[in-house]
């Protein structure tokens, strides 16, 4: 009995599938031999936002480390073992693999700008969700230093074209939290993240607490 599916992503080239649960794991499984292997269960919430590296080496996702914090978590299919990518400030997710394997992209909670209430004399942080960005190689360098642009993107047809072989690549866990940058965007809105090759897209509300009211923009490295 493996629970009700809550997410599931396929590891690229290859016959896995991993898949997390109502019961706060998470799975891996061979659809050639039906095997399963439990990679994880979580104490506090539901394990969600699967995503694989590009050469399926590595598999992130968020995970609660209490029941007031949330981090990216990632699975090294090499070593079976995971792990806190960095230690967040209140909430990390939404992890995204650049094509190159060099960088990770996600949304996080990590900035506190306090407005002032309208009707009662009080502090919120009605705007606080913001893009990131992190260098998973130590000689990695900060792609903020090249030019950029953020615009509202209107969605297009997709062309089938011959992507090349993934290379291979390790991350750097050492002084990881020290290589972390934040995308030079507005707070407020996040629900999700992708990177593709020089351009990440982002879907953002216009509207706090109105998920059916998104946009998707585009954050182009030119």
């Amino acid at each position: 009995d493996i629970g009700k599916v809550w997410e599931a992503a396929a590891r690229p080239s290859s016959y896995t599938v991993a898949f997390s649960n109502h019961r706060n794991e998470l799975w891996l499984l061979n659809v050639n031999t039906s095997r399963f292997e439990l990679i994880e269960k979580n104490a506090h919430d539901r394990l969600t936002d699967l995503t694989w590296a590009p050469n399926a080496h590595y598999l992130a996702y968020n995970a609660h480390l209490d029941q007031s914090r949330s981090g990216i978590k990632v699975y090294d299919f090499k070593t079976k073992k995971s792990r806190y990518l960095f230690n967040p400030v209140l909430h990390d997710f939404s992890p995204s693999f650049d094509p190159s394997g060099e960088y990770l992209f996600f949304l996080g909670v990590r900035e506190f700008r306090p407005v002032y209430n309208e009707t009662h004399f009080d502090l919120g942080f009605p705007q606080a969700t913001g893009a990131y960005m992190v260098s998973l190689k130590k000689e990695g360098q900060n792609p903020l230093d090249w030019a950029y642009c953020m615009k509202k993107e209107a969605p297009k047809e997709s062309k089938n074209k011959k992507e090349k072989r993934p290379k291979d690549f390790d991350i750097d866990y050492e002084n990881i939290d020290q290589r972390v940058f934040s995308l030079p965007v507005e707070l407020g809105g996040y629900h999700r993240i992708a990177a593709c090759k020089e351009r990440v897209f982002l879907l953002r509300s216009s509207e706090v607490g109105k998920r059916e009211d998104t946009d998707l923009y585009c954050f182009q490295f030119e």
